[in-house]
């Protein structure tokens, strides 16, 4: 052999080597293996990978049968030993994906190849396989499983949109919600959601919060598809790439109407006589000071007229709590109906009611003639359930500015004299005078 077949030879050698490292790794950077199996030799041959991915000491070889079962449970095992004998008896090649069960307790995916030679020996044929570390991506499978099935199945409307906010997807539910199609929605800019209409952006504020933290929230007006506005509660989401490039927007829109409804309820529960539906003491207080900001303003008078009704009780006593509140809610009703439109009556507690008259400017001539009306209605006999009943009405009236105290002020100076207008056989309405007090 001559020096330059050995330097041939040499150089060959060289090359199939660093093919060789170049193959392993490709193989650890792609986290696969490769094996190869000869029945005439009975054991098989793997690459460094193979040892990796099943957490095996090389230097302990290839399991032994008992010992590839425990890498394998249940349906897995069955698979895998199936696959096995049809490639090693038929040659029949196989492409499945199995669950390792390794030694530390941890699980691993893995996606297996094997192709058999054409020759068949006197033991089967010769196998040769990769296995691919797939744990990643079935994790990410499964969380796009997930995630898919919470979009078809939320109960809030979810649309999908891309980097320039036009629509790409949406949900069952906002089409519901809403009344739109999907294929209606797809490629609508996602401002349409918000806004409604023709929306071409998003609000500023929106906007805003969107580009600081990548998220926003908020109650919005939503639109169905015939124009008719609905409450809603927005969330609206940026999802970035692995370079952080923004990649969909994601809004989630909930129905509030019912919450609104219920919201509304309670404002008017906590304003409002649950008897009658008129204002109570607090709205009445709050609805008073701004009449007297009005009256600074303008000029004029107001009067605050305290009403109490006279032998009310004896409807209570005789014929039961129902009766009396059937009579409330007449009375509730008859002093609504005696008022002007600028006025409001509030129920405070019990049979007492405070009229609050705005705009006055005769203050005694104007509101005289009302009170003398509302005293002759109140006194007008009621047939409630087949009985009859009368009362009459206590009232005490005081003017602002006349007397220039604040709403609780103006109550009580209202509440004084009304007592003066029972001492006097009820019946009536007396005057506040500031200058006696």
């Amino acid at each position: 052999m001559t020096a330059r077949d050995i330097t041939e030879r040499r150089h060959a050698e060289e090359q199939l080597q660093e093919r060789n490292l170049d193959l392993k790794l490709a193989q650890r950077i792609a986290h696969i293996g490769s094996w190869v199996f000869d029945p005439e030799i009975g054991t098989p041959q793997w690459s460094d990978v193979v040892y990796q991915l099943y957490a095996r000491d090389p230097d302990l070889g290839p399991p032994s049968l008992d010992e590839y079962k425990q890498l394998y449970s249940g349906e897995h095992l069955q698979h895998f030993w199936n696959a096995i004998q049809a490639a090693l008896h038929s040659g029949t090649p196989y492409d499945i994906e199995l669950q390792l069960q390794l030694p530390s307790g941890a699980t691993k995916w893995v996606h297996a190849l094997c192709e058999s030679s054409p020759d068949k020996g006197p033991k089967g044929h010769r196998l040769r396989g990769t296995i691919q570390d797939i744990t990643e991506r079935k994790q990410a499978e499964r969380q796009m499983r997930l995630a898919a099935c919470v979009f078809a199945h939320s109960l809030h409307g979810v649309v999908v949109a891309d980097p320039a906010m036009h629509i790409l997807d949406a949900n069952r539910s906002y089409c519901e919600l809403t009344g739109f199609s999907k294929n209606e929605l797809l490629g609508q800019p996602l401002a349409r959601v918000v806004a409604g209409g023709d929306g071409r952006s998003l609000p500023e504020t929106l906007r805003a919060s969107l580009d600081a933290t990548g998220s926003c929230q908020t109650e919005i007006s939503a639109r169905r598809k015939d124009d008719a506005p609905f409450p809603a509660m927005l969330s609206l989401n940026r999802v970035r790439d692995a370079d952080g490039t923004p990649q969909n927007y994601i809004a989630s829109v909930a129905d509030i109407t019912a919450l609104k409804a219920h919201e509304a309820e309670l404002e008017r529960l906590a304003h409002h006589d649950a008897l009658t539906g008129l204002p109570n003491r607090r709205l009445l207080l709050d609805r008073l000071a701004q009449a007297i900001a009005l009256t600074d303003r303008t000029g004029g008078s107001l009067a605050v007229c305290y009403l109490d009704l006279d032998g009310f009780k004896p409807i209570n006593d005789r014929h039961g709590h129902e009766a009396g509140d059937q009579y409330l809610i007449q009375v509730a009703e008859l002093l609504q109906a005696n008022l002007r439109g600028q006025d409001s009556v509030a129920r405070i507690g019990g049979d007492e009611f405070v009229l609050m008259l705005t705009e006055l400017q005769c203050p005694e001539g104007d509101c005289c003639a009302q009170l003398d009306r509302i005293l002759a209605a109140i006194h007008e006999p009621v047939t409630l359930n087949g009985v009859r009943h009368q009362v009459a009405a206590s009232i005490g009236v005081t003017f602002y500015p006349g007397d220039r105290s604040g709403p609780e002020v103006l109550l009580d100076h209202a509440d004084q004299v009304m007592y003066r207008a029972k001492q006097s056989g009820g019946r009536c309405y007396r005057i506040y005078q500031a200058e006696r007090h």
